[in-house]
């Protein structure tokens, strides 16, 4: 049943969604329609994300400080995101690919290194 959902969802961002609703009806799946709704939402806000460069900073103040390397990582148009917890230094997410130069990473690291 989540693989018929999905695949309304797919198309329904593929094609105009009067028509999958048509289709949909037309072999019975009316009530699923709600259900692909939802899933077509969550799809599309998928994608969007994937797409959209994002930087996480620690700080907004960060933002001068790491300008050069962000721009050298390929995220000078990046959306900028406030994350205290990487404590400093910073992370660029752009599609499926992610640079990870934040101090809380670079703890991480030592500490398994030092403790193993």
């Amino acid at each position: 049943m989540d693989r018929l959902i999905t695949t309304y969802a797919q198309l329904m961002l593929a094609y105009a969604p009067e028509k999958v609703r048509a289709s949909m009806e037309k072999r019975g799946h009316g009530k699923l329609w709600k259900r692909t709704l939802r899933k077509a939402l969550l799809l599309a806000g998928k994608s969007t994300a994937r797409t959209e460069p994002v930087v996480i900073l620690a700080r907004e103040s960060d933002k001068q400080k790491h300008a050069e390397n962000i721009a050298k990582s390929g995220g000078a148009e990046a959306r900028v995101a406030i994350d205290a917890s990487i404590v400093g230094g910073f992370i660029l997410q752009k599609g499926f690919s992610r640079i990870d130069r934040s101090y809380k990473t670079a703890l991480h690291t030592l500490y398994k290194k030092v403790t193993a």
